[in-house]
C-alpha cells in the first residue's frame, strides 16, 4: 500500500483506490490487462491478454510456492530490509487467491487488523505495483532535469504491439535549472554549483535457478556528484570534512510554482575525496557525494510539492 510519494516507489500504474468496504476479503485489481503506462509517463509496459496474464499468475504461483502473496506498507518488501538501510517489511494484508478478468489480474487479500483500520481511518487509500530496478537524476543549470530509469524485469511472450497514443493534455512545460528556478545547500550552506547529479544505485541481480527465476533487489547505495565552485577555506573546508568523515544535510529544490516543485533532501551526506578542476579558468571541486540514512531508509528523500 502506498500512502505518499517516495524516492523508493520507482513505478506505479493505474493505482486502486481502497474503502472500507475493501477490507472484508474483496477482490481488488493488482495488475490492469493489455499495455498502460506509469501514472508519470514511465512505460509502456504490457501485461497482455487473458492468456498471457494466465501465464503471469502461474509464473507467480510458481514462485510463491505454498506461501501467500504478501502486500505492504510502501514498498518496504522490497526496501525497508536490505542490509545497512534498516527499516522493517510488516504485511499489510495477504493475497488468498487470483483471477484473471478481461481488464486485468485481480486479488482476493486478507488484510490484517492494523491495515482495516489504516483503510477505514483513509491513512492509505491505494495500491501499487512495483517494479524493480533504479535511476539516476541530473540537474545542470540551462538544462532541463534529467531522470534516466533503468528497469529490469523476466522476458515473456514477445510480440507486436501497437503503442499507445500518446495524451499531452497534461503536460507541464519544464523550466530549465537556473539561478531562478533552483537552489542547492550542501552541509549547512547554499553552494554555487556547476552540476549535480545522484544516482539511486538500486542493484538488481536476475536469479536463473534450477525451480526458479527472478529479479532479486540485492543491494541499495546512493551515491551522487557535486561540481561547486570553489571559495575561501572558511567557507567550506571540503578536504578537511572529507578527512574527518563529517556528514551534513543536502538540499535541492527545482522550480517555483506550487504544484510542479521538486525537493531533494538527505540528512546525512559524506564527502568523499574533492577533486579540484576548472571551468573557464574558475577553479571548481568535484565532491562526491555518499547518502547515509539516518533514521530508516531516508537516506534521499525526493518530494513534489
Amino acid at each position: 500500500m502506498s500512502k505518499r510519494p517516495h524516492i523508493s516507489d520507482l513505478c506505479t500504474a493505474d493505482p486502486v483506490a481502497l474503502s472500507a468496504d475493501m477490507t472484508a476479503g474483496a477482490w481488488i485489481k493488482l495488475i490492469p490487462s493489455g499495455t498502460f503506462q506509469a501514472r508519470d509517463g514511465r512505460g509502456p509496459f504490457d501485461a497482455g491478454d487473458e492468456t498471457a496474464m494466465q501465464a503471469i499468475v502461474t509464473r507467480t504461483k510458481d514462485y510463491l510456492g505454498t506461501t501467500d502473496m504478501m502486500i505492504d506498507y510502501d514498498h518496504q518488501t522490497a526496501f525497508g530490509a536490505i542490509p545497512g538501510v534498516g527499516g522493517t517489511a510488516k504485511a499489510a494484508g495477504w493475497v488468498k487467491a487470483f483471477e484473471i478478468r478481461s481488464d486485468g489480474i485481480y486479488g482476493r487479500v486478507e488484510w490484517t487488523a492494523a491495515a482495516k483500520a489504516a483503510i477505514e481511518a483513509s491513512e492509505y487509500r491505494y495500491i501499487s505495483p512495483l517494479f524493480r530496478g533504479t535511476f539516476q537524476l541530473e540537474f545542470a543549470p540551462r538544462q532541463v532535469p534529467r531522470f534516466r530509469f533503468t528497469m529490469m524485469g523476466l522476458l515473456g511472450t514477445i510480440t507486436d504491439t501497437v503503442l499507445p497514443a500518446s495524451t499531452l493534455g497534461g503536460f507541464q512545460k519544464p523550466v530549465p535549472v537556473s539561478k531562478a528556478n533552483t537552489t542547492f545547500s550542501l552541509h549547512g550552506a547554499e553552494r554555487v554549483s556547476e552540476s549535480v547529479s545522484f544516482d539511486l544505485g538500486v542493484e538488481i541481480t536476475p536469479r536463473f535457478l534450477i525451480g526458479d527465476e527472478r529479479m532479486q533487489l540485492v543491494d541499495r547505495q546512493t551515491t551522487g556528484t557535486a561540481v561547486v565552485e570553489a571559495k575561501t577555506m572558511a567557507a567550506g573546508d571540503w578536504f578537511g570534512i572529507a578527512t574527518a568523515k563529517t556528514t551534513g544535510a543536502l538540499q535541492l529544490v527545482h522550480g517555483t510554482v506550487a504544484g510542479h516543485t521538486i525537493q531533494i533532501d538527505a540528512p546525512a551526506i559524506q564527502i568523499g575525496r574533492p577533486a579540484s578542476g576548472q571551468t573557464n579558468r574558475i577553479v571548481n571541486y568535484s565532491l562526491p557525494l555518499m547518502f547515509l540514512p539516518d533514521s530508516g531508509d531516508d537516506e534521499i528523500i525526493l518530494t513534489i510539492k
